[in-house]
């Protein structure tokens, strides 16, 4: 309160004082001791005698003026006119509360020493009042209430504002007229007035007894303001809370009551250690109930296990007769949770925060109903002022931290649940914000709802907000549950204190709730004055002395109503609505990460461009660029691949960890994984499609890639992309801490690089671990080996060079092979076999020729011509091993034949070639310059090795030309650089078939993320090593 509006105040009390001046200075001096107590209430002792002598001298000033006119109009046009101007000069100050208690101090002003409000004194607070916009019924109401000096022989009846405490030995059987509330030794009758607009409650003591409010003696007949948390104790009796005066005013505000009530509950850690100790309490709507704690004492353990995330070993938690982890579904939308941490999206607003939290709780509720919803509670929260702002994160505040707590509110208040669990709504927010934040908290409980917070040591207007405490100690052990005021005297109690009812500061009615951990954690002092780590009493000691106590709070006795009508309005959407709500919260919040818009804007255009331009060789003293003599084309295709893995697998390593806190809060609303999952790759999908796009446009025109290639060339970058997104994703849903994943990152794209098959080639791996036949087991599962495989037999089949004679090539080479290599290996060995040998030897050989001459007999792959029958290949005989020559002469002519042939088409296609660019005023020399590479062919072709034909395992292998080798294996199994793939009896383009195992490699990723293998193996596993 302002000095201006103290100081009109006091002129105010002037004027309305010296309008008794006829009913002598005794009034006068009675009202003055009025003036003082309002002081007492609004400023600090040390200010109050100050203004008790401005407030002296306007009464003095007011008195001159009243015997200086001549006739009492005059005087009371004069003070009526001042009063206005007063009234006019703080009322855009004074706050609605303070206009009551004004006008309260004023009827109780007029009404001192037992005189009547005389006609002046009564136009005086009717114009205070209705400068103040007090209703005549709430004016009529303050005056029933203030004016009588003694208690009425009637009550007064229709006063819904107004409850009359009585002394339990005047109870009657009879009905009562209003309000009434019963208690032992009250020596009299108490009245307690609510002003419903303002809030606030008023307080008059009719009897003979001591009264002590908020730990300050008062005076019988005198009008008292009550404070949060303040309790009224009268003689020896009971003491009467601020939270119980509430609840006798609150019923009539509320709809369908929530009971939640917990028995025998106990938790156990994986570790066996005990997380809580067996407990039970029961609290209804209405209560702000508080828990606290020393550190681990299991408060967010218990508040967990209350709210339905972790699972109680034993015990039952209900909602209004309904065991939560029995019929979750029944608790459904009932429940809400604000953790401790933010659990907000850092890159939107907070409208969109809450407008999205809000779409997967309302699914059918109309656009513009639901906006105005989420306004009415940005307004009622105070946010609306901010409500564009993006809320940022603690290292980047765009909010302050009390808005940011209040926002966390909002996201579940907006969904009306009935009872509503926080954990540690304070922490970090200075005193101020902490007492706006737990004011906003009480008021919600005051409308029904039943509010639990974790609260560490609160300052004394918290603790005083609150209507019921919970401590426990460390263990898991309750060791208190009652009104928070009370606390206090327990333990002074149980630890032998002095002063039992001292519980509150006698000159400011404060409590010191630290004086409970004082108690609970007194040390053991030595003989020697040393204090201990050892506690006078243990925290089972104190759960003992408790439980021997009758302060467990009582179960109902009367049935709950049924908890369907606790359920509100909510209705989560499908999963179509739940896809399109995450995809767009999502979509929004990258957007407006501008660092994540730019990053994935740039990022692939900008490597594609360094990339292209640096591998862009050729001969400066030729006449130009030319892809054919550009040797790096092998390389581009790798490093393509790579970039695509690394850029999709880094863009979406924080995804689902990221959101992991969001997830948590949105369990409560039994959201769909999948539509979660799906919508993040939807958005992956949109980012993959630009980026592998983009790289492709530019890294292929710069390298000088026909652009017929650039569709075969998008589509594998894509499923790249996407793969690793997907790895991305799962990895985010596996691991705990961002850092982890980028420690592993390195350690999933380093293999893609070495296992892609060109920097270190299958056959030159270690011996024990690859073979030159097959690609090992373990470079099958390198996504880089399947689209560089895909990408260079393309470009080196399919270009427009290439393509029309690629299939007489294919003859040619294998042709070639089989006369210049095999047939020589077959021959040798037959000579072998007829000069004496070792027998065991000679069996290999024997064996090796059959099982060559055998699949030499398949027309697919061979000459398809049978061997005789008459061959024993028992035993290798001098008669066998000339049949044998024989069959192998044969193949000589054949091959021969077959090359000549190939030979001659390939050479009549050229032809035709050539005549065809002629005629389209370009030649083939300039064909194949733009279209052919010579690196990638001597790379696909294995012109490098030098060992054309390799024995492994008594089986010969053909070890050059793998482009133009045909599989074997009819399940897609080949050679690294195979042309087709073989599935049954059918050839499948490596192409198609590449590109395939890569979008099949997104189904199996995402169908892992989708059942949360990896994380369900991790947590299983450290459960076993426990």
């Amino acid at each position: 309160m302002s000095e201006s509006v103290l100081q009109a105040l006091m002129q105010l009390f002037a004027i309305v004082a010296s309008a008794a001046l006829e009913d002598g200075e005794g009034r006068g001096r009675v009202q003055r001791n009025t003036v003082e107590q309002f002081l007492n209430q609004q400023i600090a002792l040390n200010q109050v005698e100050r203004y008790l002598e401005i407030y002296d001298a306007f009464y003095q000033q007011h008195l001159a003026r009243q015997q200086a006119k001549r006739t009492s109009y005059k005087h009371t046009s004069s003070s009526s006119v001042r009063v206005l101007r007063i009234c006019a000069q703080i009322n855009e100050e004074l706050q609605l509360n303070q206009k009551f208690i004004v006008l309260a101090r004023l009827i109780e002003f007029a009404r001192q020493s037992g005189h009547r409000i005389n006609s002046l004194e009564r136009d005086f607070i009717d114009t205070v009042s209705d400068s103040f916009y007090i209703t005549r019924q709430e004016l009529g109401e303050l005056m029933d209430f203030a004016a009588p000096e003694e208690l009425p022989q009637a009550p007064l009846k229709g006063q819904t504002s107004l409850l009359r405490i009585v002394d339990s030995t005047a109870r009657t059987h009879g009905s009562t007229v209003g309000k009434v509330l019963y208690h032992e030794h009250l020596g009299g009758e108490m009245w307690v007035y609510h002003a419903t607009r303002a809030g606030i409650y008023m307080l008059r003591y009719f009897g003979r007894l001591q009264l002590l409010v908020g730990g300050r003696a008062a005076s019988p007949c005198n009008l008292y303001m009550l404070s949060h948390g303040a309790s009224i104790r009268v003689g020896n009796s009971a003491p009467i809370f601020y939270t119980t005066l509430e609840g006798e005013f609150a019923p009539e505000r509320f709809g369908q009551q929530v009971c939640l009530e917990v028995k025998g509950i106990a938790y156990q850690f994986a570790d066996g250690k005990m997380g809580i100790h067996p407990m039970g309490f029961s609290h209804t709507g209405g209560q702000l109930v508080g828990i606290m704690g020393s550190s681990g004492a299991g408060k967010s353990t218990l508040l967990s296990v209350l709210n339905g995330s972790a699972r109680p070993q034993q015990g039952e938690v209900r909602i209004n007769g309904v065991e939560i982890y029995q019929a979750p579904e029944q608790a459904e939308g009932v429940i809400g949770y604000v953790s401790q941490d933010d659990l907000l999206v850092e890159e939107l607003s907070v409208f969109q925060n809450l407008y999205y939290s809000a779409r997967l709780s309302f699914g059918g509720m109309p656009h513009e109903e639901l906006v105005a919803r989420v306004q009415e509670i940005l307004i009622s929260l105070g946010l609306w002022e901010i409500r564009h702002m993006p809320v940022g994160n603690p290292l980047d505040k765009r909010i302050s931290g009390g808005q940011r707590k209040r926002l966390n509110i909002a996201l579940e208040l907006i969904r009306e649940p009935s009872i509503l669990f926080l954990d540690e709504p304070t922490s970090g927010l200075s005193s101020r914000d902490s007492e706006n934040l737990v004011a906003i908290l009480k008021d919600l409980a005051l409308k029904g709802k039943l509010i639990y917070i974790v609260i560490h040591q609160p300052p004394s207007a918290i603790f005083k907000m609150l209507d019921r405490l919970l401590v426990l100690d460390t263990g898991g052990y309750l060791i208190y549950e009652g009104n928070p005021i009370e606390a206090l005297e327990y333990f002074q109690e149980q630890g032998d204190y002095v002063g039992l009812h001292d519980c509150e500061c006698a000159l400011c009615g404060n409590v010191t709730p630290e004086q409970l951990f004082d108690i609970i954690e007194n040390p053991v002092v030595d003989e020697y004055g040393n204090v201990t780590r050892q506690r006078r009493r243990q925290p089972e000691e104190w759960a003992a002395c408790f439980a021997a106590t009758s302060r467990y709070s009582s179960y109902s006795k009367e049935p709950p109503p049924p908890i369907e009508g606790l359920r509100h309005s909510t209705r989560r959407p499908g999963w179509l609505g739940q896809l399109r709500v995450f995809t767009v919260r999502d979509a929004l919040g990258k957007i407006a990460n501008r660092q994540y818009l730019i990053i994935n804007l740039l990022e692939a255009p900008l490597m594609a461009l360094l990339l292209a331009f640096l591998v862009r060789y050729f001969d400066a003293s030729s006449g130009g660029y030319t892809l054919q003599d550009n040797v790096n084309l092998p390389v581009y295709l790798l490093m393509a691949v790579v970039v695509a893995f690394f850029v999709g697998l880094s863009g979406t390593a924080e995804d689902i960890i990221r959101d992991r806190k969001i997830r948590k809060r949105e369990s409560f609303l039994n959201l769909s994984w999948g539509a979660y999952l799906s919508a993040k790759m939807v958005n992956m999908t949109i980012v993959s499609i630009y980026q592998s796009l983009a790289f492709t446009l530019i890294g292929n025109t710069i390298m000088g890639i026909e652009p017929a290639m650039l569709p075969y060339y998008w589509l594998i970058l894509l499923a790249v992309w996407m793969s690793a997104g997907t790895l991305g994703l799962l990895i985010s849903d596996s691991f705990k801490t961002v850092v982890a994943i980028y420690i592993l990152i390195p350690f999933l794209v380093i293999p893609q690089l070495i296992l892609s098959g060109i920097i270190v080639k299958f056959d030159k791996l270690n011996p024990e671990l690859s073979n030159p036949a097959d690609i090992p087991w373990y470079g099958e599962a390198i996504v880089a080996r399947w689209a560089y495989e895909a990408l260079a037999v393309h470009q080196f089949k399919q270009n427009a060079y290439q393509a029309p004679l690629y299939g007489y090539e294919q003859v040619m080479a294998l042709a070639d092979y089989k006369r210049n290599y095999w047939l020589r290996a077959l021959t040798s060995r037959c000579n072998t076999l007829l000069a004496p040998n070792d027998s065991i030897q000679a069996m290999a050989d024997w064996e090796l020729i059959r099982h060559e001459l055998q699949a030499d007999e398949n027309p697919e792959t061979g000459s398809g011509i049978k061997l005789e029958k008459e061959i024993d290949w028992h035993a290798p005989t001098p008669e066998n091993v000339k049949r044998v020559q024989h069959h192998l002469q044969l193949l000589s002519g054949f091959y021969a034949r077959l090359y000549t042939n190939g030979s001659r088409l390939r050479d009549s296609t050229i032809r035709i070639l050539q005549e065809y660019e002629a005629a389209h005023g370009s030649s083939l020399t300039q064909l194949k310059a733009s279209c052919y590479n010579t690196a990638l062919a001597r790379l696909v072709r294995a012109n490098d090795e030098t060992d054309r034909i390799v024995l492994y395992h008594n089986r010969l292998v053909w070890h050059c030309d793998p482009i133009f080798q045909l599989p074997t294996s009819p399940w897609l199994k080949a050679h690294f650089y195979a042309p087709y793939k073989r599935l049954g009896t059918r050839y499948l383009s490596t192409y198609w078939v590449n590109l395939g195992v890569l979008i099949a490699s997104i189904g199996i990723l995402y169908t892992l993320l989708y059942l949360r293998v990896p994380k369900r193996i991790s947590r299983k596993k450290s459960v076993e090593s426990i």
